[in-house]
């Protein structure tokens, strides 16, 4: 990461953070996936991580169509949103999406991720999933 910063020390590994609500995170995956595309970009540029916090458990996002408060608005299904997913953590390596329950959640992780720096080398869902942050 030298160079990216001049005059800033290098700390390791940068590390991006994008909170997402789950009609943000649908909207993402669906019809704002090529501009993502280009922020994943611009992060691995950078030679930094991104994290997209979403402020909702999996099982809620991957069933989002039987949300009645989400479901209204929205046209994409959860395979089509998902398969947007996989194949952006096929794509790119420095990507990563943790779904926890809530926002206030969501703000106590941000603080664990950073706390524990090095949060790339991690599987931050199963982390997460088993307590571990």
């Amino acid at each position: 990461a030298s160079g990216v910063n001049p005059g800033l020390p290098d700390y390791g590994c940068l590390t991006y953070v994008e909170r997402k609500s789950i009609t943000d995170f649908i909207g993402t995956m669906s019809g704002g996936l090529e501009r993502f595309k280009k922020e994943i970009e611009r992060a691995a540029s950078d030679d930094a991580n991104l994290i997209v916090l979403v402020e909702e458990s999996l099982n809620t996002c991957r069933s989002f169509n039987y949300q009645p408060h989400v479901s209204k608005k929205i046209r994409a299904t959860p395979e089509f949103v998902f398969h947007n997913v996989r194949s952006l953590l096929q794509e790119y390596s420095n990507v990563q999406f943790l779904f926890v329950k809530n926002r206030a959640e969501a703000s106590r992780v941000i603080q664990k991720i950073f706390i524990n720096s090095g949060s790339s080398t991690f599987d931050l869902q199963f982390m997460y999933d088993t307590k571990k942050i």
